[in-house]
């Protein structure tokens, strides 16, 4: 089964405390080689997701699963829940216990 893949929108900075979504691509980037949790998703970055409002943003697509936009993250304080949220989804498909708000 092809994996499912976990954009990261890096085309704007965020204005608030919680960084922008090149640091959180670059922390997801670090974490996931770190982890061992390669082989469960890939991780692209993406110009844009269309959520400049609610940034940080990201999505899970995977094939034949729910497509899942996910927004308000921190690119500090949810690196890790986005990665094991991102490993659950491989695994199941599971979207429950999201960071941030799903969008």
């Amino acid at each position: 089964m092809k994996r499912p893949t976990l954009f990261i929108c890096t085309g704007c900075e965020s204005d608030n405390a919680s960084g922008d979504g090149q640091a959180l691509y670059d922390a997801l980037r670090t974490e996931r080689k770190a982890r061992g949790f390669k082989p469960f998703f890939r991780l692209k970055e993406a110009k844009c997701l269309d959520g400049c409002d609610t940034p940080c943003n990201a999505r899970l697509k995977g094939v034949d699963r729910k497509s899942v936009r996910i927004t308000w993250l921190d690119a500090r304080e949810d690196v890790e829940s986005l990665l094991l949220a991102a490993k659950r989804y491989s695994e199941s498909g599971d979207v429950s216990d999201l960071p941030g708000r799903p969008g």
